[in-house]
């Protein structure tokens, strides 16, 4: 520096011409040194601030890779659950599809079990004797009531008991036959066969 002020003060060089005295040189030297300091310490700082950057990027990166991690593990999660259910889903459309083939067999038997019992009462109808057993049904069961197939089984069924008991009782009703065909005393209440059976002519039972 004092090399450069005497050059300024002998005028060698041009120096003289540039500067105008010491204190100019020394001005401008303070101005380029506070220059220099401002420049060292934003280099400083561009540098802190530089591996401050560093640092988040490697912090956001890292973040990155591990919620791309975890994104990963979720996708595969979500489509295992997407397979199963897609496996459920076949199952309940084949059930659908068993339980649907279940009714319409249901029906065809439902249709033609209601056809058998319709035919049968019909034969009970025409078969009964006049008074004998009442085989109409209630005016309030019509062909369309929920229960009609109900109090159609319930007739069909008092009939069966009727024959039952008509089929019961033709062994009695067979032997008053042929002791009645061979009785050799009668009277208004009972009488003695030969067969030695005592038969009631009234109710033409063998007792």
């Amino acid at each position: 520096m004092e090399d450069v002020v005497k050059a300024a003060s002998s005028g060698v060089g041009g120096v003289a011409e540039a500067f105008e005295g010491a204190n100019d040189i020394l001005g401008r030297y303070e101005t380029l040194r506070v220059t220099n300091a401002d420049l060292h310490a934003q280099a400083e700082s561009s540098a802190a601030e530089l591996e401050s950057l560093r640092s988040e990027t490697a912090f956001f990166s890292k973040q990155s890779r591990d919620r791309m991690l975890v994104t990963s593990s979720t996708t595969q999660q979500v489509r295992s659950e997407l397979e199963n259910v897609r496996a459920t889903v076949s199952d309940l459309t084949s059930v659908r599809e068993f339980a649907e083939t279940d009714v319409r067999n249901a029906k065809t038997v439902a249709g033609r079990t209601g056809a058998s019992i319709r035919n049968l009462y019909t034969r009970v109808c025409m078969t009964a004797p006049p008074g004998s057993f009442v085989v109409a049904l209630p005016p309030e069961v019509r062909p369309d009531a929920p229960n009609y197939l109900t109090e159609v089984l319930r007739t069909i069924g008092d009939r069966i008991e009727d024959l039952d008991a008509i089929v019961s009782e033709y062994p009695a009703w067979k032997v008053w036959s042929a002791c009645a065909r061979t009785r050799t005393r009668t009277c208004t209440t009972v009488c003695v066969c030969a067969c030695a059976h005592t038969c009631c002519l009234h109710t033409r039972r063998v007792h």
